[in-house]
């Protein structure tokens, strides 16, 4: 006769049969007791390196809770060796936990859904183990993400949406970081964010990691996980671009490159918008040229793109300075300039000056006269060369190497029509040869042919009475 409960702790058949007097005795009722072998893990990666169906496991260490929500009681766990779904869909877990409570001893077994590692429970491991703890999200790209990935915290930087309106549950949503795509997943209809609208902007995106299939789904627990990622931005490399020429009538000029990229963009698929200057023109494959050109970008990032700038041709003879490249668009908040800059040389000059004289010379100073060359090409300047020797002893300039002033050299603007040489020797010839010129710096050209006007004129003797100074304190 039993009066108080039997302990099984074994594998058990119990047969019972009741007794009563006056009566026969009852059938037999059996019961077997099967007590299952639980595997024993210490960490959440040995629970899903040793995963076998049928397997009951109990997690002997402890995990970190980092989502909860009412569908199928689902719970994301973590530790520091890798984290794990949760499904509980009979509520064997019973006990009440906040997001970050550590929880010890939970059992149960492993499955797969769609190559997603669930962790069924079999049994409530009953009340937090610890509380307020903190898991860093594992900041990741999109090009990142991969089974290992399961069930983890992690967070995308600078991630845009490419649909728009309020969120709906259930609905898959396509993300672009600089790295690729993925995809946003509303796993649970119960997530704070439902109904509210979708961000326009760069966000920077924490959540869970589901995988269905081969796809790996971020699952942003609520509202808080959704900040705010850099602005749009485009750069430009380098940002001034100059050296452009061209002789007159000879154009356009060579193109010179800089490069476009852009990173958080907006808007895709889009256009980056090259808009040229009054007298630069743009290019996106070095042939076709005009005042504006696009650039096609398809996700947040734009990969460093080359742009071709030449100097427009029909320009006259000049430079062309500090004129400006527009590039815009991307959702970008401010427009990249860059800026360009050239000139136009002018030709050969057409002709050499005239009347070149001398006039009213004095013991040390010969004043020159000219008429300024005509023709369809003018100088810019002249060079006026002396000697003390001869007219051979004067060498002709060299185009492309300009001549700084000295005492027998001096550059002259074209409309001034004079110069006096000064501090010359008295009594002594001097003789000077007249070269104009067109453009500067390396881009000078010296006429140098037909017949370069030459003069002779000797210093006057020195004055009776004029005094002379040679140096004497």
């Amino acid at each position: 006769e039993y009066t108080v409960p039997i302990g099984v702790s074994t594998d058990q058949t119990l047969k019972a049969r009741a007794y009563a007097s006056g009566y026969d005795p009852s059938a037999i009722s059996s019961a077997t007791y099967f007590f299952p072998v639980i595997n024993n893990v210490a960490n959440i990666a040995e629970l899903r390196a040793d995963f076998t169906e049928g397997t009951i496991y109990r997690l002997t260490g402890e995990a970190v809770l980092t989502y909860q929500t009412s569908v199928r009681n689902a719970k994301y766990i973590q530790d520091a060796t890798g984290a794990i779904l949760i499904d509980d869909p009979s509520g064997k877990i019973t006990s009440t936990y906040s997001v970050y409570d550590g929880i010890t001893g939970i059992t149960g077994t492993l499955g797969l859904y769609q190559n997603m590692l669930q962790f069924t429970p079999v049994a409530d491991p009953g009340m937090a183990s610890s509380t307020g703890n903190s898991i860093v999200p594992e900041e990741v790209t999109l090009a990142d993400l991969g089974p290992g990935h399961q069930a983890k915290l992690v967070k995308i930087l600078n991630t845009t949406i490419s649909e728009t309106g309020n969120f709906a549950a259930s609905t898959n949503y396509n993300l672009t970081d600089a790295s690729g795509t993925g995809i946003l997943r509303t796993q649970y209809n119960d997530l704070d964010y439902i109904g509210t609208p979708v961000p326009e902007t760069s966000q920077n995106i924490t959540g869970v990691i589901l995988q269905y299939t081969t796809n790996m789904q971020l699952v942003p627990r609520s509202l808080a996980d959704f900040e705010t990622g850099d602005s749009p931005a485009l750069v430009a490399d380098p940002t001034t671009l100059s050296g452009f020429t061209y002789s007159q009538g000879n154009g356009p000029s060579a193109s010179q490159t800089y490069e476009i990229s852009g990173s958080q963009l907006t808007g895709f698929p889009g256009i980056i918008s090259i808009t040229g200057s009054s007298n630069f023109e743009v290019s996106v494959d070095d042939i076709t040229f005009g005042t504006s050109a696009n650039i096609s970008y398809t996700s947040s990032t734009l990969l460093a793109t080359p742009v071709y700038v030449r100097m427009k041709a029909g320009l006259t003879a000049g430079s062309y300075t500090d004129e400006i490249i527009t590039n815009s668009g991307g959702g970008a908040l401010a427009d990249v300039e860059v800026v360009c800059s050239g000139s136009v040389l002018s030709a050969e000059a057409s002709n050499h000056v005239t009347n070149f004289m001398a006039e009213s010379v004095t013991a040390t100073a010969i004043p020159l006269t000219w008429t300024d060359a005509v023709g369809e090409v003018l100088p810019a300047a002249y060079l006026i060369k002396g000697s003390a020797i001869s007219f051979d002893d004067i060498d002709a300039p060299t185009d492309g190497l300009p001549e700084t002033n000295s005492a027998l050299v001096h550059n002259v603007d074209f409309g001034m029509e004079n110069y006096t040489f000064t501090g010359l020797i008295p009594e002594t010839p001097y003789f000077f040869k007249i070269y104009p010129y067109t453009n500067e710096g390396t881009a000078i050209d010296f006429k140098t042919d037909g017949s370069v006007p030459e003069l002779m004129a000797s210093t006057t003797v020195i004055p009776a009475g004029a005094l002379v100074y040679e140096g004497f304190d």
